[in-house]
């Protein structure tokens, strides 16, 4: 009797030790406690989502965000700025606004704060063509470039071209629409044109199929690399919901890590979402973004790492190019509290 006692309890011990190291399991996965039911965030693009935006959706197609214990949203921008006013009116968790446009917002007292980079390189361009008058920055000069009104390309211009001895008072700045941009410069309505890097895509397209080369005035090579998108939230999520908030960033940078080995399934999650994109021109998307995840301080400390003098760097320039009044104070403008450390080599 005492040893079938013996036997049964020995079996619900070790029934009970299996249960328990399933529960640990569930507990634990990601090294970071999941609730009983998935949390849900909303992410907020700055722009239409295209191929740089692959590693997000990854990020929530993979799995990654959701071994984190979160349901992600991911809401298709209108600018930088209506990003960033999203956040600061609670229709999302989490944006990726151009960090220089959070250091505006942060002059004006909207407690919103940069947590991780994305493009760590400033992806900033100037555009003219090869054959053309303007062959060097200082040829700009008399000269009329097309941009969007809300771009951050025309605003930190100004700072570029004093840094490297042009008087920015001497180019003009034509606004139009997103769309209208690349075909005025194509045409010669414009000499020349602001564009993010990886929408030199579709413009180099362009310029075969008009028989033209262009010439790429990259920001970071003359002077002025500064952060460009970067994972940003409000001061009181931070506060409130720190384990969200570090989570989170560990899914998105995990699927960001994940899509730089595997850019062509990367790709594939992102035209489920957006059937209409181009395939092979979503790939190239992809990589100019990756291009731009890597900076020196990727490289040594993982990717999404803001380094504290780049970070100054990048305020110091959008007060600059902006006139702003007030210089915000870098332990408001920024955190690396909540920053996995994942290192990837491409």
């Amino acid at each position: 009797m005492f040893g079938k006692t013996v036997v049964g309890l020995s079996k619900r011990v070790a029934s009970f030790k299996a249960l328990a190291t399933v529960a640990m399991a569930f507990f634990l996965i990601g090294g970071t406690p999941l609730s009983s039911g998935a949390e849900k965030v909303v992410f907020s693009l700055d722009w239409v989502p295209y191929g740089r935006d692959a590693g997000f959706f990854a990020a929530k197609a993979k799995g990654f965000l959701k071994e984190q214990g979160l349901t992600v949203k991911i809401l298709r921008g209108k600018g930088s700025a209506d990003s960033i006013k999203r956040l600061t009116t609670g229709k999302a968790d989490y944006a990726n606004p151009d960090a220089g446009t959070v250091v505006i917002f942060r002059a004006k007292r909207m407690k919103v704060k940069l947590l991780g980079a994305f493009h760590a390189k400033t992806v900033m361009t100037v555009v003219s063509f090869k054959n053309g008058p303007i062959q060097s920055l200082k040829d700009l000069e008399g000269r009329t470039c097309s941009d969007s009104a809300f771009s951050a390309t025309h605003r930190v211009f100004p700072a570029l071209a004093r840094k490297n001895g042009v008087d920015p008072d001497k180019v003009k700045w034509k606004f139009m629409n997103p769309g209208s941009i690349g075909a005025a410069f194509l045409s010669g309505k414009v000499d020349c044109t602001g564009m993010y890097a990886p929408n030199l895509v579709s413009l180099q397209k362009g310029a075969v199929q008009a028989g033209k080369k262009l010439n790429v005035f990259r920001f970071a090579d003359l002077g002025l690399d500064i952060y460009s998108n970067s994972m940003s939230a409000t001061d009181s999520k931070v506060a409130s919901k720190p384990d969200e908030v570090r989570r989170f960033l560990r899914g998105m940078y995990k699927g960001l890590a994940w899509s730089v080995k595997h850019p062509e399934e990367a790709v594939d999650t992102i035209l489920k979402e957006m059937p209409v994109l181009n395939r092979d021109t979503a790939l190239k998307h992809w990589a100019i973004a990756v291009e731009h995840l890597f900076d020196d301080g990727a490289k040594k400390n993982g990717i999404g790492f803001l380094d504290r003098k780049k970070v100054a760097f990048t305020r110091d320039i959008m007060v600059e190019a902006s006139g702003l009044k007030v210089k915000p104070a870098l332990d408001d403008l920024y955190t690396t509290a909540f920053l996995p450390k994942i290192m990837v080599k491409r």
